[in-house]
């Protein structure tokens, strides 16, 4: 039989030793898939929840900052019959939200949609 020592243990830890090596917590960091695959499995999946909630958030902003600034939620525009959103059915943060979800899932708008009067 075979005596040859296993890279990654049955348990799934790995047998790696890591000896001289300068600014070792910087390396580890610096290089995603060492890191992924050292780490555990709870961490994973907060990494993995938290990378899509703030890609969520983000854009979400983002869409915010931009509706606001085209005027989108003031009393006037909201009231004006006439007036064009850049985002239909928008009227805060929680909108945006979910439209920045929708648009990342290609989920379909329904009434959230993009209009040809944003900047």
């Amino acid at each position: 039989m075979n005596k040859r020592k296993r890279v990654v243990l049955k348990n799934g830890l790995t047998n790696v030793t890591y000896k001289n090596i300068s600014m070792k917590r910087r390396r580890y960091v610096s290089d995603l898939y060492t890191t992924l695959l050292d780490s555990s499995w709870t961490y994973y999946v907060l990494m993995f929840t938290i990378s899509f909630y703030g890609s969520w958030v983000l854009f979400g902003g983002i869409y915010y900052i931009i509706c606001y600034l085209h005027g989108d939620f003031l009393e006037e525009n909201l009231s004006d019959s006439e007036w064009m959103p850049c985002i239909s059915a928008i009227d805060g943060f929680a909108a945006c939200f979910l439209f920045s979800l929708e648009a990342q899932h290609t989920i379909g708008y329904g009434t959230r949609q993009t209009t040809t009067e944003c900047p």
